[in-house]
């Protein structure tokens, strides 16, 4: 279930979104949105001991040309079947690799280029004044805000909606 309304979207206990920003229908075993969150990447590479680790360190460190490799190179590159690879897509709720790297690329494009400029977690400084503060943390507001509509799936909100 959701639990926080966060910079990007609703997000579940799993840190996962619980709408797909592409209005595709989700794995139909899958008990929530599939999840595309670094965040959850990153997670599941310091839990794991086991091919995954290998896999998401791979992912992490060649985050931004993710693209660029098929799942063989990925393979290839981390020692490990291409089973292994789609597994580990798998185990993010998605049916295969290709709706993973799409979703993922989609969340590495995002932070690059529509990141916001203010820390959300630290938008001001102490010694900051009265109205810099009021306008950083309406700027994370309005940021959020604005996130969150980008994100929205309109098909499902209407859906929840009935």
């Amino acid at each position: 279930m959701a639990t926080a309304l966060a910079r990007g979207g609703c997000w579940t206990s799993s840190g996962c979104r619980i709408w797909n920003i592409a209005d595709r229908p989700l794995h139909p075993k899958a008990r929530e949105a599939p999840c595309f969150s670094p965040t959850r990447v990153e997670e599941i590479t310091r839990q794991s001991d086991d091919t995954r680790r290998v896999i998401g360190e791979f992912i992490l460190r060649e985050r931004t040309h993710l693209s660029d490799y098929t799942i063989a190179d990925i393979a290839q590159e981390t020692f490990v079947s291409k089973a292994s690879v789609t597994r580990f897509a798998k185990s993010l709720g998605y049916e295969g690799w290709r709706g993973f790297i799409r979703d993922f690329m989609a969340e590495v494009h995002y932070e690059a280029n529509y990141g916001a400029a203010i820390d959300p977690n630290f938008p001001f400084h102490a010694n900051d004044s009265d109205e810099k503060v009021v306008n950083a943390v309406a700027d994370v507001a309005y940021d959020a805000m604005a996130d969150t509509l980008r994100l929205l799936n309109r098909g499902a909100l209407a859906l929840a909606a009935r």
